[in-house]
């Protein structure tokens, strides 16, 4: 998801929206009439509420009503009978994108709640003056909390300083799903979960050769998303001084080793030209046997790649046991100019419930609720995923969330373009480490010097 600014002109998530399943809301006037002993609302039973409509934006293009419609709105307004779910997103028009900021600019701005992956929140929410606490909501409604997951709801905490801008519905994690054809063709044992990088690394070697004409790969990543939640939860930017944390976090350097060495396998290296190919490798040419990338169990579709293929959990490092990514949450945020924030808080109630995340979780994605129940029902009710490893999407031990600032889109996109440098050899790690640092700073001393 994406959205443009003064702080971020490339930010390019690529990512799955990962979705949940179904409760119940309770106080309020805009309320259901139901409660679930599954819903995080604790309220007493409301009177009948009015009809109303919630307009639901999304800052990225390529979207459309039925993409939302068959994902979330059709589930709303079954609940809710008396709620119409309209949704909009950022559309090209005479070439140009007109989103979020035009809307606002224009006065046309009649938007209740904002979609948005947690990589996009800061410049679609918190950069247009939009942030709104539902802390009040939280407490009026007795919201239960306890049930979610709490990493994506500290990610929130921390840049409202303690309040809540948004809740979580969905997520994806990386997780490393493989070409099961190429392990049988070449003999070699299917990966398993907990595998430390070093086995992962092992494996690799084994898978990388040339059949023919065609050569294989034996591990491939999408280096911007392994960075984006790694798993030493390493920031980009200090939030406190605003400084650039690449070079003083010998994590950073961890993190780029482990993932140039698998391009120093003879065979698997690559050049400026195919660096970024990765997933093509997997999904399109399908010569690499691994693949890490963040993703739900939806992407085993057999149909949607033609791939035989598995999944395992993301490989371990042996200082970090049990640990896989973070997660890389969207969140569902009600914004300050929305007139309806308690029908608004009643959906967002809902989809965040045990009952609608149960629904969500059967159908391949990745639950944000901590139920145990729930995280086990991944991918139960469609058939391309039984006997599958769905359960490798949902880490039991996810990496803490690094620290967001107004710069990490762009201190992502600086840092994918040095270590890929790096990583086909063209500069060393010190040089790729002080280069992202530099870039950084000055971007942020650029953004600083513009506010004044």
């Amino acid at each position: 998801m994406k959205t443009k600014n003064a702080w971020n002109l490339i930010w390019l998530p690529l990512l799955a929206v990962s979705l949940t399943a179904c409760g119940s809301g309770p106080s309020g006037k805009d309320a259901d009439t139901s409660q679930s002993a599954s819903s995080p609302l604790q309220g007493a039973a409301p009177k009948q509420p009015e009809p109303v409509t919630l307009t639901f934006f999304e800052p990225s293009s390529g979207r459309s009503v039925e993409w939302f419609m068959d994902l979330y709105g059709n589930a709303i307004q079954k609940k809710f009978p008396h709620v119409k779910v309209e949704f909009k997103y950022t559309q090209k028009i005479n070439d140009k994108n007109v989103g979020l900021q035009e809307m606002i600019a224009s006065g046309s701005n009649d938007i209740d709640v904002i979609v948005t992956s947690v990589g996009s929140f800061i410049p679609a929410i918190i950069d247009n003056g939009l942030t709104f606490d539902h802390s009040e909501l939280i407490k009026t409604n007795k919201y239960d909390l306890s049930l979610l997951d709490p990493t994506p709801i500290q990610l929130l905490q921390e840049l409202s300083g303690g309040g809540l801008l948004g809740l979580p519905v969905g997520t994806t994690a990386n997780a490393l799903v493989y070409n099961k054809d190429l392990f049988d063709k070449f003999g070699v044992s299917y990966p398993k979960d907990g595998m430390t990088w070093d086995e992962v690394y092992d494996l690799a070697v084994k898978l990388t050769r040339k059949d023919g004409e065609i050569q294989y790969r034996g591990f491939v990543a999408s280096h911007s998303h392994v960075a984006l939640v790694n798993q030493f939860s390493a920031s980009y930017v200090d939030p406190l001084t605003k400084k650039a944390l690449m070079n003083s976090n010998p994590n950073w350097a961890k993190h780029s080793q482990n993932l140039k060495r698998f391009h120093q396998i003879p065979g698997n290296e690559v050049t400026a030209a195919t660096v970024g190919l990765a997933h093509a490798q997997f999904t399109v040419e399908k010569t690499a046997a691994m693949y890490v990338n963040s993703l739900d169990a939806t992407f085993l579709n057999p149909q949607t790649y033609g791939i035989n293929m598995d999944a395992v959990s993301m490989p371990e490092y042996k200082e970090l046991p049990g640990i896989g990514s973070q997660l890389y949450p969207t969140y569902f945020s009600i914004i300050n100019t929305s007139k309806k924030k308690e029908a608004a808080f009643q959906v967002l109630a809902y989809l965040t419930s045990e009952e609608w995340q149960l629904e969500r979780a059967k159908q391949g994605f990745t639950p944000i609720v901590k139920s145990q129940a729930v995280r086990n029902a991944v991918g139960q009710d469609i058939p391309y995923l039984q006997g599958k490893n769905a359960k490798a999407f949902t880490p039991a031990k996810p990496a803490k969330p690094s620290k967001l600032t107004e710069f990490n889109a762009t201190a992502n996109s600086l840092f994918l373009t040095e270590l890929r440098k790096y990583i086909i050899g063209d500069i060393d790690l010190n040089t790729m480490l002080r280069n992202t640092d530099e870039q950084i700073n000055a971007k942020i001393a650029e953004a600083s010097a513009a506010k004044k």
